[in-house]
């Protein structure tokens, strides 16, 4: 099984340094910015990543509006956001998030599960928007047009 291509931003050097050892350390391929423009350049010219781990406060374009221009490049790509803070979106408010995770990291593994966690609830969400797509193409084919 090929390893996951995941993209990390943290303006904080010691934190992205220990996500991205954690999660290169389970196998995943690694590339670690501290600005969240270098990522919406690195996937505007190479949309193959399958994950993205940011920090949710960074001075400048924040995590949650980095997630929210990553998807309008990348729609599949699973959305992980680290935060110092209790404070959550719902699904409805930050439908481009896909998980969140606590900084400090508890364990080693705790960032890694949290990138397949956020993996598996996007593709369900693609796969729900797939389905919809279908569902109003029958729709319109099936609607008898009004000449």
């Amino acid at each position: 099984m090929p390893s996951t291509r995941v993209l990390v931003v943290d303006d904080d050097d010691e934190a992205r340094a220990i996500a991205e050892r954690f999660l290169a350390g389970a196998g995943h391929e690694v590339v670690a910015e501290s600005r969240p423009e270098d990522v919406l350049t690195r996937l505007q010219t190479d949309i193959r990543w399958d994950a993205l781990v940011t920090d949710k406060d960074m001075p400048g374009l924040t995590g949650l509006e980095l997630a929210r221009r990553a998807h309008q490049v990348a729609p599949a790509l699973a959305v992980v956001v680290m935060t110092g803070h209790a404070e959550r979106l719902s699904p409805d408010t930050a439908p481009h998030i896909d998980a969140y995770v606590s900084k400090p990291f508890r364990t080693p593994q705790e960032l890694p599960e949290a990138v397949q966690h956020a993996r598996e609830v996007r593709a369900g969400k693609v796969r729900r928007e797939e389905a919809q797509r279908t569902l109003e193409g029958l729709r319109r084919q099936l609607t008898p047009s009004k000449s």
